[in-house]
């Protein structure tokens, strides 16, 4: 599916992982860059991004749960 055809009727969920979180902060803002680009074009459309989920695998104060923690809203 073209997503140009898509309307106001229609729904994008971006469903974002952890596997990136560890990595460079300037990967991560480019990430943020493109998604706000991307957000930017597709205005015709709703958009829902949801927020990154904990690690269920690591410790509740491992570092990439705790970088979680910070990156997103509370």
């Amino acid at each position: 599916m073209d997503i140009l055809c898509l309307g106001r009727k229609n729904v994008i969920v971006v469903n974002g992982g952890t596997n990136d979180i560890g990595s460079n902060s300037t990967k991560r803002s480019g990430i943020s860059i493109m998604m706000t680009l991307f957000m930017q074009k597709y205005n015709n459309t709703n958009i829902i991004v949801v927020n990154i989920s904990h690690t269920r695998d690591l410790a509740k104060d491992s570092k990439t749960n705790l970088e979680i923690g910070h990156s997103t809203p509370n």
